[in-house]
């Protein structure tokens, strides 16, 4: 991930910090603000993936390069190619846009691979990739509505249950007439094992 990414991200849950979690103490609530906020990225997501396909449905243009190289690093699946583009020198392009592990496994160095050219940014994808991606597109839209609807049934059947915390950070649940039924307190390990989880998701955000 880049920098910006990076900055918004802590932005993002300093926000999510300052306006939720110091105002509002219902579970339901925080639950149903967490689904919500995963639906609205998933629909910024769909929204950038839009344009792209517009983009490309405007100014695509099919050529044939040949692979020469590709890489995994972790899910992250990457070709090399070498292609001419727009009647010029043979140029070496990498992408990883679109490409599933299946896919990968398939590709076979030396073999020609159809790509599409975005004439207008110049990005080139792998046509298999790239057609496979928009047959699947249908799905990110049932990810943003069943976490939305998740995050409302949060909301209706916990929204009763108030979440506590002391000044050391632990939290506890308790129902209206004030009986406690989860308590971090009382156990060490589950407050240990929050910190850690914490301090992993840190690494990986800034670690890199």
């Amino acid at each position: 991930m880049s920098g910006a990414t990076h900055l918004w991200m802590l932005v993002g849950g300093v926000a999510y910090y300052w306006f939720v979690l110091r105002r509002f103490n219902s579970l339901g609530f925080r639950l149903l603000s967490i689904f919500t906020f995963i639906a609205v990225m998933t629909s910024v997501w769909i929204q950038q993936d839009r344009q792209l396909q517009q983009s490309v449905l405007a100014n695509g243009k099919t050529v044939v390069g040949k692979l020469v190289d590709k890489q995994q690093q972790g899910t992250d699946s990457t070709v090399t190619v070498e292609v001419r583009l727009d009647d010029a020198e043979p140029v070496r392009r990498s992408t990883a846009e679109f490409i599933s592990m299946a896919e990968y496994a398939n590709f076979v160095v030396g073999e020609p691979i159809e790509l599409l050219h975005d004439t207008q940014t110049d990005a080139v994808y792998v046509k298999q990739s790239y057609q496979r991606m928009v047959a699947d597109f249908w799905i990110l839209y049932v990810f943003a509505g069943f976490f939305f609807v998740v995050g409302v049934v949060c909301w209706f059947s916990l929204r009763k249950l108030k979440v506590g915390v002391d000044e050391h950070g632990d939290e506890w649940i308790e129902k209206e007439d004030g009986t406690v039924i989860l308590d971090e307190r009382q156990r060490p390990a589950a407050r240990d094992l929050k910190r850690a989880n914490i301090l992993s998701k840190l690494w990986q955000m800034f670690g890199r």
